[in-house]
């Protein structure tokens, strides 16, 4: 549920748009005992379909849940938290976490949270016996949506938590005691969805609540004497999770199929920001390493993992090329040679490139989106691969290309003695330029540069006798090499 949450619970909304009345969701395994990732459906609708409300009918039976057969009492310090979903709808008072009153003053009722205003309000108590304590927390829920809502009484203070944070402190229960009513409902006439209901017997603080609202708990945690994740058991009965196993009673409800989605994956290589030179030493022989971690499916459906990559290059025209493609895979990890790399640069007459990079998975229903997109920062010089020399020329040199004749590919080598503007191009016997192979500044060094018998519209040329040439500064030189088909 945590995972959809984050995702603004697209795909759990969509398909509870065509829910009807009584339906509680479960995931598709539900039959199989202590099923995992689930959410509970509600509304304010009993069998007849006809809108009910308990308080006022005892006599109708809207949906909910029944923890009494070994209830929980809490005592004089206390929290309780949900997520929920308020549909904003139906009946105007909907408890949450409660008992109805034996009494019309309702000084018996167990600590209790509901909403009000049809869902757009809290309200928050408990009776000692002899008076009913509570606050209002009016017009803090704007509109239908996941909300965490939380309550805390240290004996004094008694603490309103929505989304982890604090809006409200009551003081008017201090000194009291909740009587000793156990807790008997979660969802009655609520219109809305519920998640990981949990209570405690000692006051949380608001940091452990931040910190917490969003994890499965283990039901082992110290304090902790209710917990419902949302789980279903074989007998459709909802899992205490904590050790006082108070198995919930769904009443009034329909199973229904949601998919559990993939768990999210976690990056392992490359880091962020990694910089990568293709050189003429390493393009064969050095590559780059994608890892990231397995991802985990509760029922075990096949997963996918999508891998996608944008290469975005500037080519020798300056124009700006944006190159996408991607991989399905069943496993972890891919591995994409420099040399590959260097074939999409050569093909766009680039000098380099940023490549953004990110993996998704998928169980064929539902896709877990990364929030982790990498940046590969890769420098090819199409307008020459680099030489790893450590000693920079004395002089300009151009060497004659090899092979020589070629087809299809020679390679030209040049040195430089000092760094600035360097432009290589082709032309034909006739004197007519018809590819430039480098126009730009560039550092002192040795360098080698591809030529794939295309002029700069990425037309083959035809088989015959050219001329290439080096200009930087006022240093000038031409050889001939010769194409063959």
């Amino acid at each position: 549920m945590i995972i959809i949450r984050k995702k603004q619970l697209f795909a759990i909304l969509l398909s509870s748009a065509f829910l009807i009345a009584d339906d509680l969701i479960v995931d598709k395994n539900s039959r199989s005992q202590y099923q995992t990732d689930n959410f509970l459906r509600f509304d304010s609708f009993d069998v007849n379909k006809e809108e009910k409300n308990f308080i006022a009918n005892p006599a109708a039976t809207p949906d909910t849940i029944d923890i009494s057969s070994k209830a929980i009492v809490l005592g004089s310090t206390f929290t309780q938290e949900a997520w929920i979903y308020s549909d904003q709808k139906g009946n105007s008072t909907q408890d949450i976490i409660g008992y109805a009153p034996t009494g019309p003053k309702a000084n018996d009722i167990s600590p209790s949270v509901r909403l009000i205003g049809y869902g757009t309000g809290i309200h928050y108590g408990f009776g000692d016996g002899s008076t009913f304590s509570s606050y209002m927390a009016k017009d803090v829920i704007a509109t239908p949506g996941w909300y965490h809502i939380a309550v805390t009484f240290d004996g004094t203070n008694y603490i309103l938590f929505l989304n982890g944070s604090q809006i409200h402190t009551y003081t008017g229960a201090a000194g009291k005691t909740p009587f000793k009513t156990p807790i008997k409902y979660i969802g009655l006439n609520l219109q809305g969805s519920i998640d990981e209901v949990r209570m405690w017997d000692v006051a949380r603080s608001e940091s452990e609540i931040k910190n917490n609202m969003n994890t499965r708990l283990s039901g082992a945690e110290t304090n902790l004497v209710a917990y419902y994740p949302m789980d279903i058991n074989g007998d459709y009965q909802l899992i205490d999770l904590s050790p006082n196993q108070n198995h919930g009673i769904i009443k009034n409800v329909n199973v229904n199929a949601v998919n559990d989605p993939p768990t999210p994956i976690t990056i392992i290589s490359p880091a962020d920001s990694t910089e990568i030179v293709i050189t003429i030493n390493n393009k064969d022989t050095s590559r780059v390493v994608f890892d990231w971690t397995y991802s985990n499916d509760v029922e075990d459906d096949e997963l996918t993992y999508l891998f996608e990559y944008e290469l975005k290059m500037v080519n020798i025209n300056n124009e700006t090329i944006n190159y996408y493609d991607g991989k399905d895979l069943l496993y972890p990890g891919l591995i994409i040679t420099y040399s590959e790399i260097l074939e999409n640069l050569d093909q766009f007459l680039s000098a380099g490139a940023t490549i953004s990079w990110s993996v998704d998975v998928t169980d064929g229903i539902d896709t877990v989106f990364s929030m982790d997109e990498r940046v590969i920062f890769v420098i090819g010089k199409y307008a020459a691969l680099a030489v790893e020399e450590t000693t920079i020329p004395n002089e300009y040199s151009l060497d004659q290309n090899y092979p020589n004749p070629f087809n299809p590919t020679t390679r030209i080598q040049y040195s430089l003695p000092k760094a600035g503007l360097v432009q290589m191009s082709i032309y034909t016997l006739m004197g007519q330029k018809i590819a430039t192979l480098v126009n730009r500044n560039m550092d002192a060094g040795q360098y080698i540069i591809p030529w794939h018998a295309m002029d700069d519209q990425g037309r083959k040329v035809p088989s015959g006798i050219y001329f290439y040439t080096l200009e930087s500064g006022s240093y000038r030189a031409i050889k001939k090499l010769v194409l063959l088909k």
